[in-house]
C-alpha cells in the first residue's frame, strides 16, 4: 500500500471513529460523585441545571451486593437533579418542596429510609438518556460509579 492510500485509510478511520465516540460520549446519561463534608452527593443533572431523563436508578452495596436504593419511573422517566447520601438513614422519597421528580421509591419499601454505613463500598448504576432526551436522540444506555461512603 503505497503511502498516498495509507494515509487516506488512516484519515478516512478517524473520521468515523471520532464522530461516533462524540455521539456515544453524548447519549450517556449523566452520573457524577461529589464528595462533601457529610457524605456523598450524587449528580444526575444534565448540563449542571436541567433533570435528568433515567430509567433507572439504584444504589447497590458493593460488599453484600444488595440493592440498597431502587427508584423506579412513575411515568416512564425519572426526573432527578441530585440525591444527597449520608451515613445513617436517608430519605430517598421524593420531597414534596421541590418539583416532582415523578419516580418511585421501590426499595427501600413502605417509605423506610436507606441505611448507608460510612467507610462502605457501594455502586451507582443509572440508565436512561442523552442530554437530549428521547427526541433527538433515543438511545438509553447505562452508567455505573463506585464509591465509599
Amino acid at each position: 500500500m503505497s503511502g498516498f492510500k495509507r494515509r487516506h485509510w488512516v484519515v478516512l478511520v478517524i473520521s468515523a471513529v471520532v464522530p461516533l465516540a462524540l455521539l456515544y460520549w453524548i447519549a450517556l446519561p449523566p452520573l457524577a460523585i461529589e464528595r462533601t463534608p457529610d457524605g456523598v452527593k450524587v449528580h444526575v443533572e444534565r448540563l449542571g441545571e436541567y433533570n435528568s431523563a433515567l430509567t433507572k436508578f439504584v444504589i447497590i452495596d458493593a460488599e453484600t451486593r444488595s440493592v440498597v436504593v431502587r427508584l423506579i419511573p412513575r411515568d416512564g422517566m425519572i426526573a432527578m437533579w441530585t440525591l444527597q447520601l449520608r451515613d445513617g438513614a436517608n430519605s430517598v422519597a421524593p420531597s414534596a418542596v421541590i418539583k416532582d421528580p415523578r419516580y418511585l421509591v421501590q426499595t427501600p419499601s413502605d417509605g423506610a429510609a436507606a441505611i448507608l454505613k460510612q467507610g462502605r463500598p457501594y455502586k451507582v448504576e443509572v440508565t436512561g438518556f442523552s442530554m437530549f432526551g428521547t427526541e433527538l436522540l433515543p438511545i438509553r444506555l447505562q452508567r455505573t460509579k463506585d464509591f465509599v461512603l
